[in-house]
């Protein structure tokens, strides 16, 4: 029988049902979450399966598409959630069982009483590597004001007090935008993860879809190694160097060369930096590679004009070259098989997310190869070792140790057993030492060392050769104030000790034997001062300007000679050691602007004068690494000096994903160096007797249209440009062409990526032909056929041309820890013959073939001959990476 107590019963049970089924979401429950840049709606949707919640929103008041970051690790609901509004101007609020998400009310900016400004910093890195990002964007839209990350990762911001949405970008990665209230200093350290959908894309030249115009200076241009690694190479060996063909107004002096010349500037006038470590020769096997591996070095940037304060030393340009540090969260192995050498590189933490290694080597074993033509080649290789290490010491301490060593060694064997050959040697390091003051105020102090030997071995089982050697020893402090968001003033100093070998004999088999003069050493110590401002004065117009002071000093123990107006010795003065007997002080102005006349286009322009205090002596013409030797600044020997002034033009077109870039230079040069008729440069005590001077002029114009996003992306470079010289005594004290004057630059570069795993890549270069000094008549006499020349380099090789292509398949159909692919190269497709050298002391048989050395009675008929080194060159690397 049904009484009322049983009624009350199921009633209190129904009641207790819908109370359970309608439960409200536990805010307080623990759950973790790692997010970098990741889609709002991929967000909630983890959201709702983590915390076991229903989740309700609607798509078309809510932005889903955009992009947010949570790292929390065992945080309640209630934090994540909280994290979430902050950062996408969300609102949330519970009705029975669901979460209800909505659009957050816009906040006001916050304006406390009195003009309070705060400092938002940090650093800016990779998410999956902890690498730091170099040049990334920090943007705040409200204001039209941003910054940018320096050489270290490092970005700071001074803002008036509010709230603001930052926006944090890099080229190729996700953008992330964080909403803050900045009531107080803020450190925000910002991981960017990469864009899977630009993966696989190839960018020569990075320029940041979203990055301020006003940051764009003249002359400069940042190389993606990611790019530098898909470009077709001489068997497939991709090169930093070579790659730089790829920038008007830069020109590589042809086939089997890493000699290259900027802007109507001389080879040496160029300087190398290897994380701040100058590198004096980055050629290997004569200059047909280059020292610097692509899968080591995380970026490049290259100066061609506007070169910042600073940085000083060379004419006409600087590569500035940053390694990686090396990933803190996993270890990597990865490597390549070629037709011509192995590389291999590790890298990994030492302790987790706070310190990381970063080894990288290569070797050659191209011997074999070289015997098929030279058969009594005993030795052929080159080496390559890369090391650095990252410590983050503390929040505001960080530690760098970076280490690079490369090395050429060819024998040739003799019957007698005694071989000869030649060898040279790079050995680069540096201790850098990041600290932060305050979050306006970071330094760096860097302690580096380089060392370059060249040695022309002529016995090599009594160790007899001749050694030309020269090394540096610096320390130098650099500082960068963030006053604050349109100024950041950057200041600091520079001693080095430098050391000079000239070029001597070492005999050690019977050094009493031979009469050999002996060149003198030098040494010289160099002083450096800078101060630098990168100054906003409106959202549309920037200034940069700097002063940079460099003091040179000779010092003893060496010996100095005195000339006279014809070049003749007349009196000779020694020094004691550490005796400082010259002195020369240069000032070097920098100046630069920038206006952004609207959303997509920039006006620029910079005057810049620079100083060069050593210089390359050597007269050969050789495209290959020859005797080389380096002099220093002295009484003979006055700096190089040089005054550019630059203008350009930058437009991008949003629409069709194009960058036009245009600028206008010229360049005036004094103290330039050639070298006398028939100059003796081996051995030679008087060897500034040999040296003439004079000035240099160079003008130009370049163009760079670049396609940088889709399928299909590329550009294309044009620059016309002349270089000539005056130099007393030389070509009769008129004004002839550099070696180096080449009107036109031609470079065109495409890659289609077929699908996510097959790439297809090409490039083609056209340069007008390398000048050199042609004979103009012969005459005979004693039997010799003497050659006359008229003017100084009236002549000129044939027009260079190539054409490249290569493709590249990942093997893998999906991303696994153990990764591999195929890289397929056809190197100067269409079998172009370029000539590296032109003789005309050959005769011919009746066959046509040539006679050596055509010194023949009676005077034989002569006959114009070209050398080249090679055709059509197929080749195939096999390139893996292990996670």
């Amino acid at each position: 029988m049904l009484t009322a107590r049983h009624v009350i019963q199921c009633l209190l049970i129904i009641c207790l049902g819908m109370a359970s089924a309608f439960a409200q979401p536990d805010l307080s429950k623990k759950m973790s979450m790692n997010v970098i840049g990741g889609r709002l709606e991929y967000v909630l949707q983890e959201i709702s399966k983590t915390a076991d919640v229903e989740l309700s929103y609607s798509s078309k008041k809510i932005d889903l598409s955009q992009n947010v970051s949570i790292q929390k690790t065992n945080a309640s609901l209630a934090e994540i959630l909280n994290e979430l509004v902050r950062q996408a101007n969300l609102d949330y609020m519970i009705v029975e069982d669901h979460l209800v998400i909505k659009p957050g009310k816009r906040k006001k900016q916050i304006q406390p009483e009195g003009p309070f400004h705060y400092t938002l910093s940090g650093y800016i890195r990779e998410a999956e590597s902890d690498e730091v990002l170099i040049g990334a964007t920090v943007y705040v839209a409200d204001l039209g004001k941003g910054t940018i990350s320096n050489e270290f990762g490092f970005y700071s911001l001074t803002l008036p007090s509010g709230s603001y949405s930052i926006r944090f970008s890099y080229i190729g990665y996700q953008t992330i935008r964080w909403q803050t209230d900045l009531l107080a200093d803020q450190v925000i350290d910002m991981k960017l993860g990469l864009e899977p959908s630009k993966l696989e894309e190839v960018r020569i030249i990075k320029i940041d879809d979203e990055v301020d115009l006003a940051q764009i200076r003249t002359g400069n241009v940042n190389l993606e190694p990611r790019s530098v690694e898909r470009m077709p190479a001489f068997l497939g060996e991709q090169n930093v160097i070579k790659a730089l063909d790829a920038i008007p107004g830069i020109t590589l002096q042809g086939d089997g060369s890493t000699l290259f010349f900027v802007r109507g500037g001389n080879k040496d006038q160029n300087l190398i930096l290897i994380d701040d470590a100058p590198i004096y020769n980055p050629a290997h096997f004569l200059g047909i590679f280059s020292t610097f591996i692509p899968e080591a070095i995380k970026d490049i940037n290259i100066y061609k004009g506007d070169i910042p304060a600073e940085y000083g030393g060379r004419l006409s340009s600087l590569i500035d070259v940053r390694t990686k540090d090396g990933d803190v969260n996993r270890t990597i192995v990865n490597g390549s098989l070629g037709l011509a050498t192995a590389k291999v590189a590790v890298e990994g933490p030492f302790r987790k997310g706070k310190s990381s290694y970063f080894v990288s080597g290569r070797t050659s074993y191209i011997k074999w190869y070289v015997q098929q033509y030279i058969p009594s080649m005993e030795r052929f290789y080159f080496t390559d070792l890369n090391v650095k290490f990252n410590f983050r010491l503390s929040p505001k301490d960080r530690l760098y140790l970076t280490g690079y060593a490369g090395r050429d060694y060819f024998v040739l064997g003799t019957s007698t057993g005694n071989g000869s050959g030649i060898s040279w040697q790079n050995l680069a390091g540096t201790i850098r030492w990041n600290h932060l003051f305050s979050d306006k105020l970071f330094s760096n102090t860097t302690l580096y060392s380089s060392k370059y030997d060249y040695n022309f071995v002529i016995n090599v089982t009594e160790d007899d050769y001749w050694n030309s050697h020269i090394a540096n020893l610096s320390l130098k402090t650099d500082f960068s104030w963030f006053a604050s968001p349109d100024i950041t003033l950057r200041f600091g100093g520079k001693v080095t000790r430098h050391n000079f070998n000239p070029g001597n004999m070492e005999i050690n088999s019977d050094p009493g034997y031979y009469n050999i003069p002996v060149v003198h050493r030098r040494i010289a110590r160099e002083w450096t001062l800078y101060l630098s401002n990168n100054h906003s004065i409106t959202p549309r117009f920037s200034l940069r300007y700097g002063l940079r002071l460099g003091i040179w000093q000779n010092m003893g123990e060496t010996t100095e000679y005195v000339y006279d107006k014809w070049y003749n010795p007349t009196d000779t003065l020694v020094y004691g050691a550490g005796e400082v007997y010259n002195t020369y002080t240069r000032l070097e102005p920098r100046i630069g602007m920038t206006y952004q006349a609207g959303r997509s286009t920039s006006l620029k322009a910079s005057y810049s004068r620079t100083a060069q205090y050593l210089q390359l002596v050597t007269n050969s013409i050789s495209p290959f690494t020859t005797l080389e030797v380096y002099l220093p600044a002295a009484p003979n020997i006055r700096p190089q000096m040089a005054d550019q002034y630059s203008v350009g033009f930058f437009q991008k077109f949003r629409k069709a994903h194009l960058d036009l870039i245009l600028e206008v230079f010229t360049k005036k040069m004094q103290n330039q160096i050639d070298y006398a008729d028939h100059a003796y440069m081996l051995l030679n005590p008087h060897i500034e007797q040999e040296l003439r001077f004079g000035t240099g002029e160079a003008y130009g114009f370049e163009v760079l249209l670049k396609k940088y996003q889709g399928r299909l992306n590329g550009w294309i470079g044009y620059a016309w440009s002349r270089s000539w010289r005056q130099i007393d005594d030389i070509n009769n004290n008129d004004r002839y062409r550099a070696a180096w004057d080449r009107p036109h630059d031609l470079s065109f570069y495409l890659s289609y990526n077929v699908s996510d795993r097959w790439t297809i890549s090409m490039n083609w270069l056209y340069m007008t032909g390398f000048a050199f000094s042609s004979p103009t008549s012969f005459y005979q006499y004693n039997g010799y056929t003497v050659p006359i020349y008229e003017k100084k380099n009236n002549d000129r090789l044939p027009d260079y041309h190539r054409l490249d292509i290569s493709t590249e398949f990942q093997i893998n159909q999906k991303p696994q820890r153990y990764s591999h692919r195929i890289r397929l190269t056809l190197f100067n497709l269409y079998n172009r013959t370029n000539p590296i050298a032109i003789n005309f002391n050959k005769t011919l048989y009746a066959n046509g073939d040539p006679v050596v050395p055509g010194k023949l009675y009676p005077p034989p008929e002569l006959f114009a001959t070209q050398k080249y080194l090679y055709g059509l060159v197929p080749a195939i690397n096999y390139i893996f990476t292990f996670k």
